[in-house]
């Protein structure tokens, strides 16, 4: 295969937004391609058995198949799926969640619940982001490189309309940088000028810095809160555990009804606005630890409920020691990798778990990246 350009039908898609075919035995994952597509391919990396390619032509399309809104689809390495229409997107992160934990997870596909679907507008969503640029242009990075591609005319359609205009307007231009729209519409950047944003979700207002972690989808974030709330069930006085706590965002819409909650993040500045937000929040039931999750001493709590939102990577296996040593009678596992998602649920189901409920929220439309909301129950 080497070499040379295959014909391949696109059977499916899978996690990083690759559609896969075969050929010749081996198995090759194609960017940009969609189920049903059937393409000529150019493979430009091999390892056994597999091989990954670019479209060359596309001989026949998917009925899904669109033409992208943005100029830059195929080369920003921001969107994955702009070529597809939105339903058979949401269909797309389905496919590819029920298939890790399956795969991946061993689960039989019998004992996954029903994924229940949040999902709100494709485009305009994000109120905050890293900008690449270059000293004389701004945008993201090339997919799988670090080379600069430029925003179109229009802007990115992902970003808040605000953030857009001003980006376009040349307001800012150095060696990457920060921007974010708060809730009260002011546009700020981690250059020059205050740094601090505030937000209101479900009834709170969080504050932050603009270098730390905040979900960035504005639409749903606040669904996203409700989602967890409704998993995690807390009775005024429960006793729950956030690993993963950030600036507060699940704890303090937990503990605001009187639910008792410990927070933990490594993060220190983190740390110090959870405990900021909680106090100009007047909630009194929760309070926040400085440590990593894999030094948490389980036998120190007796949480019935433990919510664990980590990054990319998972929880490591200590830390997932560590919560079955707790023996909640609820995990809450909030993941935004299936991959990570579905080895960690393993461990938890050969404990005695199962999945009892699952959703799937698209915080980050257009492009491969899904949020899982999770319930395990013993």
């Amino acid at each position: 295969m080497k070499n040379k350009i295959v014909n391949l039908k696109i059977e499916k898609i899978v996690h990083m937004g690759y559609g896969i075919g075969h050929h010749d035995g081996s198995t090759v994952f194609v960017r940009y391609a969609i189920p049903g597509d059937v393409v000529d391919a150019e493979p430009y990396r091999f390892k056994k058995g597999l091989a990954f390619a670019d479209i060359i032509d596309i001989r026949s399309p998917s009925p899904a198949r669109i033409t992208p809104e943005c100029k830059n689809y195929g080369t920003c390495g921001g969107c994955s799926y702009l070529c597809a229409d939105y339903e058979s997107e949401l269909s797309y992160k389905k496919s590819i969640i029920l298939d890790c934990i399956n795969r991946i997870g061993g689960v039989a596909e019998v004992d996954i619940p029903a994924i229940e679907t949040i999902s709100g507008p494709r485009y305009g969503y994000r109120s905050h982001a890293a900008i690449k640029t270059d000293g004389m242009s701004n945008g993201f990075y090339k997919r799988e490189g670090n080379e600069l591609v430029p925003f179109p005319g229009e802007g990115c359609l992902l970003l808040h309309p605000s953030i857009r205009n001003g980006i376009d307007a040349g307001m800012i231009k150095t060696a990457g940088y920060r921007v974010a729209v708060d809730c009260g519409g002011r546009i700020l950047n981690s250059l020059s000028g205050p740094k601090i944003i505030e937000e209101k979700e479900g009834g709170l207002t969080y504050r932050r810095d603009i270098e730390l972690f905040f979900q960035t989808n504005r639409h749903i974030r606040g669904r996203m809160l409700e989602t967890v709330e409704d998993y995690s069930a807390l009775a005024t006085g429960e006793e729950f555990l956030d690993i993963g706590c950030g600036v507060g965002f699940f704890t303090l819409h937990l503990s605001k009804n009187g639910a008792r909650g410990t927070g933990f993040d490594t993060n220190g500045k983190s740390i110090e606005w959870a405990e900021r937000n909680a106090d100009s929040n007047l909630i009194k039931t929760c309070r926040f630890v400085k440590l990593d999750s894999s030094d948490i001493n389980p036998y120190k709590y007796n949480a019935g409920t433990v919510l664990a939102d980590p990054p990319r990577a998972g929880l490591s296996k200590k830390t997932r020691n560590t919560i079955l040593a707790i023996h909640p009678q609820k995990i809450i596992y909030v993941s935004c990798n299936p991959a990570t998602f579905a080895r960690d649920s393993a461990d938890f189901i050969k404990k005695g778990y199962k999945i009892e409920r699952l959703s799937m929220i698209d915080m980050f439309p257009a492009t491969y990246h899904v949020e899982i909301v999770s319930r395990f129950v013993k």
